[in-house]
């Protein structure tokens, strides 16, 4: 079973040079030698078609398949009518996990403060937007910036006033901007004030109760596998603390105002973004 997403698929993407392929599978046998394998068929896949292909062998019996919401948003912006396709769609919006819920926005939120062209400020404000259709569980649009106008309407029904303000920037910015966007259109504070109201309204009264735990060791036994499988020094559970850090509201406020952390935080996200692999079999990010 092989499910597609990227960029490749958005109607609306200013460079469509990106998929994404996952490979699902209910054999444990055949996950580990596709793991192994996975760079040999990014390259090959890539080589074929042209563009850059991130490849990602799935368990379907993982538990963590369970709110999954990275796989869930793919799944409900390409719609697949197979029935085994439908069971896992109702899989992963069976529960709502505030800790996926979480990482998704982080990962949307970070990515919009790094920022620097018209692409990826659309990509990230539709990521956010993402994040609350998926909670309203509705179908999301194959264009960003019909995404973008969705998750305004949802905010909006909710009355969140900073997330609505923060997309309808979003959306007045991509219309009047051509080709770069060279900063985002809200000042620190109401960028933290977006961050404040999320987490309030995913009923989160302090990010550090999404970390530790047994995920850790989960976690732990995962980077294990890797090093033994691929020679790979993934630093999972390093990554997952420095991202919850960075979404405490104070040093938020501490990034965004300082140019010179600003940018050390930019190169950071893109680093530890290669080093959460969102679709473990093994434990919740």
């Amino acid at each position: 079973m092989i499910i597609v997403s990227g960029s490749w698929l958005v109607k609306d993407a200013e460079r469509r040079d990106d998929l994404d392929v996952v490979y699902l599978t209910w054999n444990i046998g055949k996950y580990i030698v596709l793991l192994i394998h996975r760079k040999d068929i990014e390259k090959a896949l890539g080589k074929k078609l042209g563009i850059k292909v991130s490849f990602s062998p799935y368990i379907v019996t993982s538990p963590t398949i369970l709110g999954n919401v990275f796989l869930a948003i793919t799944l409900l912006r390409y719609p697949f009518h197979k029935p085994y396709m439908r069971y896992i769609l109702k899989l992963v919006l069976k529960k709502y996990s505030r800790r996926w819920l979480l990482l998704h926005f982080a990962f949307a939120v970070l990515g919009l403060l790094s920022a620097n062209s018209l692409r990826d400020y659309t990509k990230y404000c539709s990521m956010i937007a993402e994040n609350l259709l998926y909670i309203e569980n509705a179908r999301i649009p194959n264009s960003w910036r019909d995404t973008i106008k969705m998750g305004y309407v949802v905010a909006s029904k909710y009355k969140l006033r900073y997330l609505s303000t923060l997309l309808l920037s979003c959306i007045e910015n991509i219309e009047s901007i051509q080709r770069y966007m060279p900063a985002l259109n809200v000042n620190s504070s109401q960028f933290v004030n977006v961050v404040k109201e999320y987490l309030k309204f995913i009923q989160v009264e302090d990010v550090e109760e999404l970390s530790g735990g047994i995920s850790d060791a989960l976690r732990c036994i995962y980077e294990v596998i890797v090093k033994f499988l691929l020679r790979y020094n993934m630093k999972w559970r390093t990554c997952s603390s420095i991202i919850i850090t960075l979404m405490h509201p104070k040093i938020l406020t501490y990034v965004t105002l300082n140019s010179m952390i600003k940018a050390r935080v930019t190169k950071l996200f893109a680093w530890c973004r290669q080093q959460i692999p969102v679709l473990s079999p093994l434990a919740h990010p």
